[in-house]
């Protein structure tokens, strides 16, 4: 959304600029973990949905995409 484009476009232009899909991948991941957090998913139930081995290790991934924990993004 702060790009202005959808996960798909974004995806569409990263690969044509030749990024790898891998990185495609953990921006549509973490697009997910954010819809998620605004339905008032539980981090554990998250975790779990985008195949994270356990609520810590999505905590932390989601902090260094988002510079902020799950639930300080929640209260944004």
């Amino acid at each position: 959304a702060a790009l202005g484009m959808s996960v798909a476009s974004l995806r569409r232009h990263l690969g044509d600029d030749g990024v790898d899909g891998g990185l495609a991948d953990a921006l549509e991941r973490m697009q997910q973990a954010q819809e998620r957090l605004r339905k008032g998913h539980t981090i554990a139930d998250i975790a779990e949905e985008l195949g994270f081995s356990d609520g810590r290790s999505f905590a932390r991934a989601f902090r260094q995409w988002n510079g902020v924990s799950p639930a300080e993004y929640r209260e944004i």
